[in-house]
């Protein structure tokens, strides 16, 4: 990873013993004001969460059990990790495993221009919504420069976020644009993003609730694995979804580093279309070759009743929910529906917890 501007040390240099003693001093001090934070059923999302409302508030943070959740599901290690390594990075504080808990001493991200990187079994897409709400709340503009992987079995692809998470959060006064430069996937990486981020702007906006929605289409990328699986997966999507397979497109990837297959339904939610995917796996966190076709009708089943679910009861996912919880609190707009669901609930805790 690369940190394009400089360090104040740099341009005011003061003498290496005095800043170490002012930034032992410091930590010092901060750590008698470390919020705890305890939920039992904790999972990624928390965590990500957690880590970026802190850098938000520039609060220590102590997330008990975040290491030993790690260990027990060390597929989200390579994110913790490139997390990690982006506060050191941009120089937004220190960011580690103790004992069985993560410790996380933020500093102000700063505006800037930064170039990250993601390894072949993480997302780019995580970092991009750690650093999204501190970089929100500066005066300037930021830009990221980001490879790696863009289409992660762990994460949003980037068309959820560039179409439908941040035009949602348009309504909601916080404005940023992405691009897909190259496609990356998960276990070979090589992929290319940009995005923008601009100061929050006052706006208050309804979001979504028992709103109209109908499925509009749906697109199969495919990286190396054949037309015959995309063809197989456009037939098994109209029929589990009864959308025409004229509405359906296939996009076939040449331009990445390994295998890969995204499947992306569009859900249009009166002018905003929601994306429900599903990420194929094809290796497993060890590097290890997981894909199996024989498991595709499963999948798409699975996708099929989300995006059935979602038009019938007119509520969104409780994932989406979660992911726009605090810009919600942020805007002063009104709570989303369902929010009787645990991990909503947990959610809202942390909001309340951190945000106060």
């Amino acid at each position: 990873m690369k940190f394009l501007l400089f360090p104040a040390s740099l341009v005011n240099p003061v003498h290496p013993v005095k800043i170490f003693l002012q930034f032992a001093h410091l930590n010092h001090l901060r750590s008698f004001n470390m919020l705890e934070i305890d939920f039992t059923d904790i999972d990624w999302l928390l965590i990500r969460q957690a880590l970026s409302l802190a850098l938000l508030k520039n609060r220590p943070v102590h997330i008990l059990r975040g290491r030993a959740f790690l260990e027990r599901n060390p597929e989200y290690l390579p994110l913790f990790d490139d997390i990690a390594a982006a506060v050191s990075s941009i120089g937004a504080g220190m960011l580690f495993p103790r004992n069985e808990s993560i410790v996380f001493e933020p500093h102000k991200a700063q505006s800037g221009i930064y170039r990250l990187e993601s390894a072949p079994f993480s997302s780019s897409v995580e970092i991009l919504l750690f650093l999204m709400p501190a970089l929100f709340y500066n005066k300037v503009r930021s830009i990221l420069y980001q490879r790696g992987v863009t289409h992660s079995v762990l994460s949003y692809p980037t068309g959820f976020v560039k179409e439908f998470l941040l035009k949602a959060l348009e309504q909601l006064g916080f404005y940023a644009s992405l691009t897909l430069r190259r496609f990356g996937f998960y276990g070979s990486g090589g992929g290319a993003l940009e995005s923008r981020i601009y100061p929050q702007e006052a706006k208050r906006a309804p979001i979504f609730s028992g709103i109209p929605c109908a499925i509009s289409g749906a697109t199969i990328y495919i990286s190396r694995l054949g037309m015959e699986l995309a063809l197989e997966e456009k037939r098994l999507i109209a029929e589990f979804t009864g959308l025409r397979q004229d509405r359906i497109s296939i996009m076939d990837v040449q331009d990445s580093d390994g295998c890969g297959n995204s499947i992306q339904v569009y859900i249009d939610l009166g002018g905003i279309h929601l994306i429900l995917f599903r990420e194929v796996r094809i290796y497993n966190e060890k590097g290890d070759r997981a894909f199996n076709k024989d498991n595709v009708p499963a999948i798409l089943s699975g996708l099929s009743a989300e995006v059935n679910t979602l038009i019938l009861d007119r509520l969104l996912p409780e994932h989406i929910i979660r992911e726009l919880y605090p810009y919600i609190i942020f805007s002063g707009a009104d709570l989303p529906h369902k929010i009787e669901a645990p991990p909503v609930i947990r959610t809202g805790k942390l909001c309340e917890l951190i945000l106060g």
